[in-house]
């Protein structure tokens, strides 16, 4: 066992997981610079899951084999040319920057917290830059990352929050690595089905790092080292970046993720690493097909920050 302080990754396994699923740990803000109590290593390996694989669709010649789009298993399959959005195209007049998008989120940073009738904790879409959001569209194939289904309503979401009172700190001392809400790596497509479900106050999906595990251990190594080296001021935190989680994935080839989906991201040209996707609570399914809980579908690949991922649902009610 190990004990260390600082917050990130390890906070969201303190809790035991619903009878069909994970559950996540609910630390409040304040909380963020407390120990985070012990850490027991083997504890990941003992989280067991039913795997659920949406029934097989037919293939297009646009399908890779590093990413195939997924596709509805509600309904017959409709006319593929039907379900394209027309691509929004970047506009370079609407191109925000990173300097102004950073001004204007610490100045609407302490404005009052307020969720929708569903529970929806509100992200603000017009924080990302038409060109950010057309680069995240077209990453996904203009497909919503969680259920894959391509909707009318189909919109680049925060993964962060623009009204996430924490944001600032979080940003500050090094646990995401960027320090305005519209970035690119912060940003995640999703319908409006899968984003109520992501971004509620009690959340339906929660997708986390295909190899948790990974961030567990350099944010031990982390804490062991400034702590070793610690004269005055500590150093700010070193955590793991998309290209760095990418990087141990291929190089690694961890035995939590099977070897076909490391083989799939090592031919695709995708940037970021795989993502698995855990469902909750029943969103996607019918009553005559419905989806069991825990994990959903296959690991998939996310351009974003690992870190920001893992911390969207640090305060959330799970």
């Amino acid at each position: 066992m190990i004990q260390h302080q600082g917050r990130g990754a390890r906070e969201i396994l303190n809790t035991a997981p619903p009878p069909s699923g994970p559950n996540f740990a609910s630390t409040p803000l304040s909380q963020l610079s407390r120990s985070l109590g012990v850490v027991h290593k083997d504890e990941i390996s003992t989280l067991q899951f039913e795997i659920y694989q949406p029934p097989a669709a037919r293939e297009t010649d646009s399908d890779t084999s590093s990413q195939k789009r997924r596709r509805s298993h509600t309904g017959p399959e409709t006319n593929a040319k039907s379900k394209f959005r027309r691509r929004r195209q970047p506009s370079e007049t609407n191109s925000v920057s990173a300097a102004s998008d950073s001004i204007k989120s610490q100045s609407s940073s302490h404005s009052r917290e307020t969720t929708s009738s569903r529970g929806s904790v509100a992200s603000d879409k017009s924080k990302f830059s038409d060109r950010t959001k057309w680069d995240v569209e077209q990453l996904s194939e203009e497909s919503c990352w969680i259920c894959g289904n391509q909707r009318t309503n189909l919109d680049v979401r925060h993964v962060i929050a623009r009204k996430d009172p924490g944001f600032h700190d979080i940003s500050s001392r090094g646990i995401v690595p960027f320090s305005h809400r519209g970035d690119k790596a912060n940003a995640i497509p999703l319908c409006k089905r899968c984003h109520d479900g992501f971004d509620s106050v009690r959340p339906q999906v929660i997708i986390l790092p295909a190899d948790l595990q990974y961030f567990l251990d350099v944010e031990e190594q982390d804490f062991r080292e400034r702590s070793e080296n610690a004269q005055g001021t500590i150093r700010r935190r070193l955590l793991p970046s998309g290209d760095q989680y990418r990087a141990h994935l291929l190089n690694s080839r961890p035995t939590c993720v099977e070897e076909k989906y490391l083989n799939n991201l090592e031919d695709s040209d995708l940037p970021g690493g795989l993502y698995q996707a855990y469902i909750r609570e029943d969103i996607l399914g019918t009553r005559q097909h419905p989806i069991p809980l825990g994990k959903y579908d296959e690991p998939r690949i996310w351009h974003g920050s690992p870190t920001a991922m893992s911390m969207h649902f640090r305060h959330w009610h799970v």
